[in-house]
């Protein structure tokens, strides 16, 4: 087990070797969870996949974050156009 230290902006830094294991470049972007009183970090290594259907942009990725903003604004639009 490797022993972490953090600096004075929250920084860790991971030991080469395991960097090495795992292919982390400095570009690298991980996802931070916590479970139980643990700090999990997981690689994201899958470019979001691009494509169009008809005229719509598509982008396939995992979901980072918090997006109810989405549906309560595609709520909102269904509603104003049902009332035309």
């Amino acid at each position: 087990m490797n022993k972490l230290s953090i600096d004075e902006f929250g920084r860790v830094q991971l030991p080469s070797e395991v960097r090495e294991q795992l292919g982390l470049t400095t570009e690298a972007q991980l996802k931070l969870e916590v479970q139980e009183g643990k700090i999990i970090l997981m690689p994201i290594s899958e470019q979001p996949r691009l494509y169009y259907q008809g005229d719509v942009l598509i982008v396939e990725s995992e979901i980072i974050g918090n997006f109810d903003i989405i549906g309560d604004l595609r709520e909102e639009r269904i509603r104003e156009h049902s009332n035309w």
